[in-house]
């Protein structure tokens, strides 16, 4: 899901663009190679052309942009766990007050 990478390298087709527009449509990450890179230019370019890619970088700039996206997975996945708790406190909190205040209570 919003955790997937998918890399267009050179090659020919546009079977590659389903794939990132998939992943995409999931909120993955998607990365091609620039055409300038490509010995094979058209799965590249019809990945560019749909619109589907968030990295248009040569080959030997992927591996270090990839390392930043999985790290920022990470961060972001962090800050969920943080604010599921914090929510959790507060959704505790409102059943509290409601079962004080008006008598209501949610428990079951």
């Amino acid at each position: 899901q919003s955790h997937s990478i998918g890399v267009i390298l050179t090659g020919n087709g546009s079977d590659g663009t389903a794939g990132l527009k998939a992943i995409k449509e999931n909120g993955g990450i998607t990365f091609a190679q620039t055409e300038e890179t490509a010995e094979y230019k058209s799965m590249p370019r019809s990945a560019i052309e749909e619109g589907v890619v968030d990295y248009l970088l040569p080959p030997r700039e992927m591996p270090q942009r990839i390392l930043e996206v999985v790290s920022n997975f990470r961060d972001a996945d962090g800050a969920e766990k943080k604010l599921e708790t914090e929510n959790a406190d507060i959704y505790k909190q409102i059943l509290a007050l409601l079962r004080i205040r008006k008598g209501i209570d949610f428990t079951y």
